[in-house]
Parts: C-alpha cells; sequence; structure tokens
C-alpha cells in the first residue's frame, strides 16, 4: 500500500500525489496538537519527494463535551497551529472541513503536482542499500505515559480531599485511594503509572521533559530530509506513522520491484523510552523493541546507496540539528525467500537525546 494517491495529469505532463491523515489528540496543548497534525499529513508527501505542496486542507472535529467557550478556544488554537506549521513548510490552507464529535480530530489533506521528469520513485530499493531513518521512535510511548501522568493528577485533584496535597506522584499511589477514584479509566491511568515509578527511574519531571523531546520531534518537519534524499538519489522511502517502524518497513519491502528485503539491526529511541516500554505489561502494551510501536508524524524510512550514506548523515545534522540513524540493509531475497522486513533478535538499542532541548 502506497502513502500517497498517485493520479496522472497528461495535460501537464505531471503526475497529482496527495495524502489525507487525521488522529485524535495526543497531548493538552491545542497549538501544539494542531501544529503535529499538519507535520503529520505533510510526511506522506515528503516521502514521495513532494517538497513543495500546492495546497492544504484542513480536517477539524470540534469536541461536543467542552462547552461553547472552551470549544471555540480549543478549535481556534488547533487551526492556529496546523496553519503555522503549514505555512513554515511554504504552504497555505486553503480550505478544509469542520464537524461535531465527541473527540476533537486534527488533519486534512495536502497535495502536489510533480513535473514526471521530476517524479521520486520510492519502489527502486537493491540489495546493498542501507535503510537509514531520520528520526527516533517513540512517540506513542511517551504520549501514553504523560496522559497517565495528567489523569492521575487530575482524579487526585477531583477527589477534593484534605489528604492530596501529600500525596507524591514520584511515589506510587496506594491502592485504597486509587478505588476512590471516580472513573475506571482514572484507575487503570494511575495503575499505569504506578507501573512506571516501580519498574524505573523515572520522575514526574522526567516524564514532562520527554513530553518535549516528543513534542519537538512530532513537530519537527521532514521537508529537509526529503529535499536531501532525492539530491542524494534515495532508492526508496516511506514515512514511519501508524503500522510501526517494522510494519512501515514491511509495506514498503512489499512494493519494490526488486526481489528484495529490508532487515533491521537497530531501533534508534527517544531517550529513557525503553523504560517506560519494559514497564508497560513487560514491553507488550505497545510493542516498541518489537519494531510494533504505533509513532506520530515519525521519520522517514530511506533505502540509500552505501556510498551516500555519510554524506546524507553529516548533512541533515547541518541542516536540522538532529541526528538521522542507520538501522539495516536491504537484502536480496535467497532462493524460496519471502518479501518482507524483519527485525533482528535483540536489535542495537541506540538512545537519542534532543539537542536542542
Amino acid at each position: 500500500m502506497l502513502d500517497c494517491s498517485v493520479v496522472s495529469v497528461p495535460d501537464l505532463d505531471s503526475v497529482l500525489i496527495s495524502s489525507h491523515d487525521f488522529f485524535y489528540p495526543l497531548i493538552d496543548d491545542p497549538y501544539l496538537m494542531g501544529a503535529i497534525g499538519a507535520a503529520n499529513v505533510l510526511s506522506d508527501l515528503y516521502a514521495f519527494g513532494v517538497i513543495q505542496p500546492n495546497s492544504m486542507l484542513m480536517t477539524l472535529a470540534s469536541s461536543t463535551q467542552l462547552n461553547i467557550d472552551e470549544r471555540r478556544i480549543v478549535s481556534l488554537e488547533l487551526m492556529r497551529g496546523f496553519r503555522d506549521l503549514a505555512r513554515s513548510a511554504g504552504c497555505f490552507v486553503t480550505g478544509g472541513q469542520t464537524v461535531l464529535n465527541p473527540w476533537p480530530i486534527i488533519g486534512g489533506i495536502a497535495s502536489g503536482i510533480v513535473h514526471n521528469s521530476k517524479r521520486f520513485y520510492t519502489t527502486r530499493a537493491v540489495p546493498g542499500d542501507v535503510l537509514v531513518l531520520t528520526k527516533p521512535l517513540g512517540t506513542q510511548v511517551i504520549a501514553n505515559a504523560y496522559e497517565w501522568l495528567r489523569t492521575t493528577q487530575q482524579a487526585l485533584v477531583d477527589l477534593q480531599t484534605n489528604d492530596i496535597q501529600s500525596v507524591d506522584l514520584n511515589q506510587p499511589i496506594s491502592i485504597d485511594l486509587i478505588r476512590c477514584f471516580g472513573a475506571d479509566y482514572e484507575k487503570k491511568c494511575a495503575l499505569k503509572w504506578n507501573s512506571i515509578l516501580e519498574n524505573t527511574d523515572l520522575s514526574v519531571n522526567d516524564v514532562c521533559q520527554l513530553l518535549d523531546e516528543s513534542v519537538f520531534s512530532m513537530t519537527r518537519l521532514n521537508r529537509n530530509a526529503s529535499e536531501l534524499m532525492i539530491q542524494l538519489g534515495a532508492h526508496a522511502c516511506t514515512d514511519v506513522t501508524g503500522f510501526g517502524i517494522l510494519g512501515h518497513a514491511e509495506k514498503l519491502a512489499l512494493t519494490q520491484e526488486n526481489e528484495v528485503s529490508f532487515v533491521i539491526r537497530c531501533l534508534p529511541l527517544l531517550s529513557k523510552v525503553e523504560q517506560i516500554d519494559r514497564a508497560s505489561k513487560d514491553g507488550e502494551m505497545f510493542g516498541l523493541l518489537k519494531g510494533r510501536s504505533a509513532e506520530t508524524s515519525g521519520g522517514l524510512l530511506i533505502a540509500l546507496d552505501p556510498k551516500v550514506v555519510d554524506e546524507f548523515l553529516a548533512r541533515i545534522m547541518e541542516i536540522d540539528g538532529c541526528e538521522a540513524f542507520v538501522i539495516g540493509n536491504v537484502c536480496a531475497l535467497e532462493r524460496n525467500g519471502k518479501r518482507g522486513a524483519v527485525l533482528l533478535e535483540n536489535p542495537e538499542i541506540i538512545e537519542s537525546m534532543n539537542p536542542a532541548l
């Protein structure tokens, strides 16, 4: 399955490349959520080498669970964040659709016209290519950990008892107190937060810092990486989102013209996210270390000729101030082999710290 719709425009000797995506909020800042939504929509086009989209449409659902004043404030901030991020990409939001929904939704459609002579093909990986990932993994894991923390904090406030001020959220909460929470969801979040505290060395401040790191990653455009991969003659590309790194690698391998498989040898992770993953049902909740954890506005997975890999890594660090990672190789299929992707058992873990924070 391709990341984008590609439609021929014969009169212009071009193709129209477009993508539509949306999702529910991950964080409680509507402006930043709008920016993440725009970056996520644009990533599909960047994976197809569309450096300059021609148009964006916004998809916005305003929550019926908010009162009129809250709905207005949240919706305006979602739109402002989406618009500002689009403008930073050199693109304008030219329309869209707004509806009412129990949960807020943000996303949209991005499209661009590319002349056939400048079209980038995502299907030409060859044996010996090197797989490069332009952002570390773990955004959803961190967003969930913060949600467990935030929900637990609010549940304690809602109890409105004198004992609440003495509760230290850097220490596990007693089961008796959790039983007093009003909603089952609050109780589940508190138990998950307890699991983090009991099985990691993370604090409240650590998780808040990790959220900042994750938001920085999710709002960072893949535009420069896309432009650079085209300059260096990349052979294949996809962006990493809902299917996780292994799922997207599998789908990309299946679309290749050559009989190849992708072998992933290491996983670059946002700092300390491995601890959270291991503390969440022994790594089964997200599947981060199995390559299955969903990402939001993740990086580009690119197949590059090994001769240009070092240049790509150096230049993306120079341009974006953030590192990209060699994570594996493109291999020829063995006799009777099966197309797809594999993650080696016990892959190397690379912990990435965002230098901007």
